[in-house]
């Protein structure tokens, strides 16, 4: 054998070592057993961060993203068109990391949150997508807490959202929870669970399995966080992402259409641990008013109308007709055609839009 051959076995060998011992610990965070893991690899975690003018921040949110703990992940950035630095700060503090696994992307133009969200999705690989807005930070525990949720779990849900913390613009911690949550926690439209590892290095972990069984009746239930505190399983957001077209209708909050579809797809699970931390710094999209009891955390008229939610959702249960019925049978998909219908008429009755505005999809 060669010196050449030699050399590129023995450097074959170092990156087996190299990845081998990368997923030992990724195991060691995720699982509960781990004598079976020679044959199995830890799921990939695609982390798409949407940016908008946010100079001032995105340094930290990517800090907070390189110092996971759970090392199996791909980061995204979408700079949506920004017109101060964000690319430009973006870039060098991914130069300063010099690590594959984070790259950017830029559209040609603004296509807003729910429109950035779609072309880091279609970039993305990995088995459970996270979306972080480029103002707020992950702590450094956050994907190993959800992850372990998510494959621990009795019943595999759409998605996870877990507590968070509220920050001012320096960084000033004003809560250590989110009211949204402590909403969703008492409910009492879910099942707790707790869950905990074989050995004594991690807290367990308590939460609650919200039901869907009930949606009717609450047509404008939200029992989460904010997306940056969610963690979707790829899946479901292949069945509910839509068009590059049809998402720029949500310019903001978009994660009030997509943790409210999935949940009634496939339903969600608080997570009772504070693994994030939002940041209120007064040009926030939605969140401005100030964080007091029984005061909305957000500037609702900016927030999007019901019926725009249920509008959306209809249209791409017909636009997909074929894969929901194959998914969940035809008495499903007419029950959830039903549903959105019904709700819809309920949410348009409350708006001040025309019904007439509002194209009913044929039922099939």
């Amino acid at each position: 054998m060669s010196v050449v051959s030699q050399d590129t076995e023995k450097q074959k060998e170092v990156e087996y070592k190299n990845k081998s011992s990368e997923d030992d610990n990724a195991w060691h965070l995720i699982a509960n057993e781990v004598a079976c893991h020679k044959f199995h690899k830890p799921p990939l975690v695609s982390i798409i961060i949407t940016a908008y003018n946010y100079e001032l921040y995105i340094e930290q949110c990517l800090q907070s993203v390189y110092d996971q703990t759970y090392r199996n992940f791909e980061c995204i950035v979408v700079d949506d068109h920004s017109r101060d630095a964000t690319r430009a700060v973006a870039e060098a503090t991914l130069r300063r990391f010099n690590d594959a696994r984070f790259s950017i992307a830029a559209p040609d133009e603004n296509i807003g949150q729910l429109g950035a969200q779609v072309l880091g999705f279609a970039r993305s690989r990995g088995q459970f997508i996270v979306y972080v807005d480029a103002d707020d930070v992950l702590h450094s525990n956050f994907l190993e807490r959800h992850l372990f949720a998510h494959l621990n779990l009795p019943v595999p849900v759409a998605f996870t959202s877990s507590d968070q913390w509220h920050m001012d613009a320096d960084g000033t911690v004003l809560s250590f929870h989110h009211p949204d949550i402590f909403v969703g926690l008492q409910s009492g439209r879910g099942t707790p669970v707790v869950l905990s590892r074989d050995d004594d290095d991690t807290q367990a972990m308590q939460g609650i399995i919200l039901d869907n069984q009930d949606i009717d009746s609450d047509f404008s239930f939200w029992w989460w966080g904010t997306q940056s505190t969610m963690m979707f399983r790829r899946g479901v957001l292949e069945l509910i992402l839509p068009g590059p077209e049809e998402a720029r209708k949500y310019r903001i909050c978009a994660d009030f259409y997509l943790a409210r579809f999935a949940h009634i797809l496939g339903t969600s699970a608080i997570l009772q641990e504070a693994l994030g931390s939002y940041r209120r710094h007064g040009k926030n999209n939605f969140c401005s008013n100030p964080l007091l009891a029984n005061v909305s955390i957000g500037d609702m008229r900016r927030h999007p109308k019901l019926e725009a939610f249920y509008a959306l959702a209809l249209h791409l249960l017909h636009a997909r007709k074929e894969l929901y019925i194959g998914l969940c049978g035809r008495d499903r998909f007419r029950d959830f055609d039903a549903n959105f219908r019904r709700n819809l008429r309920r949410a348009s009755f409350f708006s001040r839009k025309s019904r007439s505005s509002i194209k009913w999809p044929r039922l099939g």
